[in-house]
């Protein structure tokens, strides 16, 4: 919709605001405004409104700035967000034909199909034809609207699922075209060329699903010559001028012309990816047309291109002058192998211009050179050959599949590279990289053994494509460390496949100053493991952890690292990733080579460098970094017989960056590593042992098969087969502890154990919050808690306050779930009455199909009011001590899986076995209960969790204990 000069805001007050408010709103705005269209939560909801309010009182600058928000939150298909803002405005009087028409579109996008007619069916009152051309324009793009509303409702109603009856097909489609045929008809101006081309798309699109009852191919081709007429008869050109005449000249099957009209389209200087983006889909969704299609697809692949080239336009150009990065379409360009050999030859093909060659005059169909070369908003060959190189790059990119029900699937993506670009050792041919959480010879979390897995490259033919196989594991760093496998083909690529050759030849650089970032890159990888997706949006280098004094030089034809470390270093980015890019390298966007690899992604992601808080990124691993971990590793003369190199985090201790301790943390002694198990002990003999322990704790040893099949339970789904402990004053419930911590105002329930007389074992989460990211100012233990008869807390030993805590490190600076353990030393020694836990780093095949046992305080149990209670008395919760047990599945990437019943308070609770001594007062800790099903890899199935107590974790434990 057209907005003509806007009278003064009602319900706006008189005060004035100040240059300084409008810079804090507009400050908010763009703070808010990267994290509205990646996630959604109601923090983020209640941010938006509150800018809405604030905006509203500001008068007619807040008006500005919001409809500028609008404007910027529809060029990034954030429609949720969009309908949020929109309908606010025009609740409140700041609406105009323009945030209609925006919250329209919001609805429409969204599928709210009914609600968005009855908001523009009041719009259609005038004619398109009114003298007042700004009422005339309003009502022709309510016209537009309409039909563009019945055109999706046939399109979402043609999905398989649906079963939509053809009269109803017949219906929607009819609407559309009477709609956009009501403005075209009446004027047929190259104003209205927009609702032409889409009334000639609807009209093929009956025609394609033969929902018409003559053959109307010969009414269509007519529209169409009109169109082109009009649009050549023309001098008034707009940014869709151009994208209408392809159009037509598509629908008479002239795909040459319909490419060469699109590329003056995207030359436009006020083209945006947005509408790039809208045409490809126009032509894809609506007039059916595949970019691997020789002649007919020529358009699509055109308009892929573009957008390839658009997002490097306008970001260059922004950095360049000193602006914010570029806003640009959120999604991606996703190009099968045979799209991107058909585009490179298109580019490789196509002419170059003439000196002083200038744009084709309007009517002009675009058939020259000079109209064809400015495809791609270039006007030089320079454009052209970037392109080209990001899709000869991609050649190097491949899907990685395994096993996966089955069958063989595409799990994640890796690329090709030439071996003695990350160690001499590895020689001049292909190795391929990719993440060891997605092939590892360790069995790291959800990965496959790399014999089960092989690497799909884009075919250089159109035969089938091969599977590469790989021949051993070069060398590799687990998950919590460079989170990389390297691995040696077996025979030659496929000739298509050419490895990367080049990597950055200079550092990282100065690290961010704010969330404006240092730089761009994109990455290109197989998302959902599908079609190859270059990642366009917001490709922001945010920030990286490289030491300041590192450098990259070249030094007699060698590339030479000063000051690199060979522990991770990681690369903070906002370019979009989706599961199934963990592998996919990630290039430089200014000089197009190797930057990292991309490895994870979260909403609330630690930010680098100490800076406090979180925000939305995605996360690679420097590659120069790997390349002197491997040199590190294997200069240590850690290579294996079989040819793999040990785990960065595995190699000798003097080659492993030093830890990050708390204050106070006592030095491991050489001695205590030897020590794998701890015993435990009983405590004060009086009153004795549980006479449940013996029925509840299973004796030692496997699970039966009929035990496991008995077991299949969940996180709780169906049945909760949990038991209620009432004689929590005896062993060994009583030495399992409900935990009180507190972060100012906001208390947090968990669970733990006492594995020494003042020393209690829990969860790291419990102690150090994810979402605060600081230890709680105050934790409580309290042991042998029940519920009273009366109601209340019953606390047969008290209860201790924490006097110091201990955290995981890779806990506090990664949030890693391997390492998500705390311990408590408390100012009372609880323990010598209550009696504490053994403790035993337990081998993995010792371990698996033993019973997992979790006790603790579930936060959701409540006791029921008693009888005589006081009303506003609220019921005692996280007061019940429950326990349940199930075998070991599964134990990978420091992590036991169980299918242990457990639910949110749990956590911290002893994952314990009875000891081989029988000992039913002091069972033997091997683990501590963390997460719920969610947290578990697809792979593993339905299962709880807990950190696993091996060597090194236990070694922790004991030095934080001072045992």
């Amino acid at each position: 919709m057209v907005d003509r000069p806007v009278p003064p805001l009602p319900n706006t007050p008189a005060v004035p605001h100040g240059a300084r408010d409008q810079d804090l709103l507009r400050t908010e705005i763009n703070a808010l405004f990267p994290v509205l269209w990646k996630t959604d939560s109601t923090s983020q909801l209640s941010s938006l409104l509150n800018v809405i309010v604030r905006a509203k009182t500001m008068g007619r600058p807040g008006f500005d700035m919001l409809k500028d928000f609008a404007e910027r939150l529809r060029r990034n298909r954030a429609f949720d967000d969009l309908y949020v803002l929109t309908s606010e405005m025009n609740a409140d009087g700041l609406d105009t034909p323009r945030t209609r028409h925006l919250e329209i579109q919001a609805l429409i996008e969204l599928g709210v199909f009914e609600t968005a007619l009855d908001l523009v069916r009041p719009m259609l009152v005038g004619s398109v034809t009114d003298p007042d051309n700004y009422k005339a324009k309003n009502v022709r793009e309510a016209y537009g609207l309409v039909g563009r509303i019945y055109k999706q409702m046939y399109v979402d109603a043609r999905r398989p699922e649906r079963r939509t009856e053809p009269e109803a097909l017949r219906l929607f489609l009819q609407r559309s075209f009477n709609a956009y045929m009501k403005v075209w008809s009446d004027l047929q101006t190259a104003e209205t060329t927009y609702q032409g081309v889409n009334a000639l798309a609807v009209a093929q699109m009956a025609q394609m699903a033969k929902l018409t009852d003559t053959d109307d191919s010969a009414e269509v081709a007519r529209l169409a010559q009109a169109i082109i007429g009009v649009i050549d008869a023309s001098k008034d050109e707009d940014i869709w001028t151009e994208a209408s005449r392809g159009e037509a000249l598509i629908a008479l099957g002239r795909y040459d012309e319909a490419a060469q009209a699109y590329a003056a389209f995207a030359d436009h200087p006020d083209v945006e990816a947005f509408a790039l983006g809208a045409s490809l889909r126009q032509l894809e969704e609506i007039w059916g047309l595949n970019g691997e299609d020789a002649a007919a697809g020529k358009p699509v692949r055109l308009l892929k291109a573009a957008l390839l080239a658009k997002v490097n336009t306008i970001a260059a150009s922004n950095k360049d002058a000193g602006k914010a990065p570029a806003e640009l379409q959120a999604e991606r360009v996703r190009m099968t192998p045979r799209e991107i050999k058909l585009t490179d030859n298109d580019l490789a093909n196509m002419p170059m211009p003439a000196p002083g060659a200038t744009a084709p005059p309007p009517g002009v169909t675009g058939a020259s050179p000079e109209a064809l070369q400015k495809t791609y908003g270039i006007n030089s060959p320079i454009g052209r050959k970037a392109i080209r190189r990001k899709l000869q790059l991609s050649s190097a990119v491949c899907r990685i599949c395994g096993p996966r029900n089955g069958e063989m699937q595409g799990m994640a993506t890796g690329f090709a590279i030439l071996g003695n670009l990350l160690h001499d050792s590895f020689g001049p041919g292909p190795v391929i990289v990719t993440n060891n959480h997605v092939i590892s010879t360790r069995g790291t979390m959800g990965a496959r053994r790399p014999e089960l897995c092989n690497a799909i490259f884009m075919s250089d033919t159109e035969q089938e494509d091969q599977p590469v196989k790989f021949e051993r594991v070069l060398w590799e760093s687990d998950i919590d460390a460079h989170d990389i496998t390297i691995l040696k083909p077996l025979g030659d690529l496929p000739a298509g496949a050419v490895p990367l050759s080049e990597l950055l030849d200079t550092s990282l650089g100065p690290r961010a100053q704010d969330d404006n970032g240092i730089g761009r890159c994109y990455v290109i990888g197989f998302p959902l493991a599908k079609e190859l997706s270059f990642s366009l949006a917001d490709n922001i280098l945010l920030d990286h952890d490289a030491p300041p004094d590192c450098a990259v030089s070249s030094e007699d034809g060698k590339r030479v690292c000063k000051g690199v470390p060979p522990n991770p270093v990681r690369v903070h980015y906002r370019t979009p990733t989706m599961e199934g890019n963990s592998g996919s390298p990630v290039f430089d966007a200014d000089t197009i080579t190797l930057l990292g690899v991309h490895h994870a992604g979260a909403r609330d992601m630690k930010r680098l460098n100490g800076k406090p808080g979180t925000y939305a990124a995605n996360e690679g691993i420097w590659i120069d970094s790997i390349r002197e971990a491997i040199a590190s590793s294997l200069s240590n003369g850690a290579m294996e017989a079989s040819g793999t190199a040990p785990h960065w985090g595995m190699a000798p201790m003097s080659s492993v960056p030093p830890l990050v301790v708390d204050p106070g943390e006592l030095v491991v002694p050489a001695t205590v590593a030897k020590r794998l198990i701890i015993p435990g002990s009983v405590g004060d003999p009086i009153p004795g042992v549980s006479a449940y322990a013996s029925e509840l704790i299973y004796p030692p040893g496997k699970a039966k098969d009929q035990d496991r099949r008995a077991a299949q339970l969940e996180t709780v789904i169906g049945v909760d087969n949990r038991t209620r402990l009432l004689d929590t004053q005896m062993a060994p419930w009583r030495m399992i502890c409900a935990i009180r911590a507190r972060w100012g105002s906001r208390l947090m329930v968990g669970t733990g154990c006492f594995i020494g007389p003042d020393t209690v074992l829990t969860a790291g989460h419990v102690t150090y919050a994810r979402e605060f990211q600081t230890l709680a100012q105050q934790i409580e233990v309290i042991p042998g808690l029940s519920v009273e008869r009366t109601g209340g807390e019953k606390r047969p030993y008290g209860s201790a306050m924490a006097r110091e805590v201990h955290v995981h490190e890779n806990w506090k600076n990664g949030f890693s779930p391997r390492f998500d353990v705390s311990v408590i030393k408390l100012d009372q020694p609880l323990g010598q009455t209550v009696g504490w836990f053994g403790l035993g780093a337990r081998p993995r095949e010792d371990l698996l199909l033993n019973w997992a046992h979790v006790t603790g305080y579930p936060g959701e149990m409540k006791e029921e009011r008693p009888a005589g209670a006081v009303a506003d008395v609220p019921p005692v919760q996280a007061a019940q001590l429950w326990h349940h047990a199930a075998p070991i599945e599964e134990i990978e990437n420091g992590r036991l899986f169980y299918k242990t019943d457990t639910t949110p308070g749990q956590s911290g609770a002893p994952v314990y076995v009875l000891s081989e001594a029988g000992q039913y007062g002091a069972p033997q800790v091997v683990g501590v209960h963390a997460y719920g099903a969610r947290s578990t890899p697809g792979a593993i199935g339905l299962a709880n969790s807990g950190v696993w107590i091996d060597a090194d974790m236990l070694t922790k434990i004991l030095a934080w204990s001072g045992k």
